[in-house]
């Protein structure tokens, strides 16, 4: 009997402990991370008053708030973004399920850009190292990414699109108007389809 409890325990214990020592290439860099102050915690969506015959998905959600810009010239609204498709993804530099969508969006834009695709990346952060440029800047080399990024440190942006995850992805159509969301990982190929239908509508 004592035996079979001592072979449970080792068990347990075992099942209990996580692999080490295993990278890839899209984990978080050693980074400058002093003790770990937490930004104010993520704001709450703001409430609003939804009218009974108001569309699905809102249009109020605009860029505020942000700066500096690496990859790109300052973006002033999204008006200035109408007739282009346009990717929003909010994400923080510290966050794996962020790191491991990069890749595909990096992809994307590499494959749509001069189709019509515009995408933004709004960094977000949760702590307060992640508030400092030059280390927004290490992580945007590290991971060779091109696209547009601009810091969101006060979450004005994140406030106006009421949005509440690390990871989130948003798709604006040509008018300016949200036709899809999606909040984490996965489900690659559908945003994929639904950028190239909104691509179509340009057309």
């Amino acid at each position: 009997m004592k035996k079979h409890l001592t072979f449970l325990l080792s068990v347990i214990f075992i099942s209990g402990c996580s692999v080490q020592g295993q990278t890839n290439k899209f984990e978080i860099a050693p980074i400058e991370k002093p003790p770990l102050e937490k930004v104010a915690q993520a704001p709450a969506p703001i409430q609003m008053e939804v009218k009974a015959d108001a569309p699905l998905l809102e249009t109020r959600g605009n860029l505020y708030g942000l700066g500096p810009w690496l990859n790109s010239e300052p973006r002033g609204s999204l008006e200035e973004l109408k007739g282009q498709v346009v990717l929003l993804k909010f994400w923080t530099f510290a966050c794996s399920n962020c790191i491991h969508t990069l890749p595909y969006v990096q992809s994307w834009h590499e494959k749509y850009a001069d189709q019509g695709l515009t995408i933004l990346g709004i960094h977000s952060p949760e702590f307060a190292y992640e508030r400092k440029l030059e280390n927004v800047e290490k992580s945007v080399k590290q991971y060779g990414l091109t696209f547009p990024i601009a810091l969101d440190n006060d979450f004005k942006t994140w406030r106006s699109f009421n949005n509440r995850y690390w990871p989130a992805f948003y798709l604006l159509d040509k008018d300016g108007v949200v036709r899809y969301k999606h909040f984490g990982q996965g489900d690659y190929e559908e945003t994929e389809q639904r950028i190239q239908t909104l691509l179509k509508e340009l057309e």
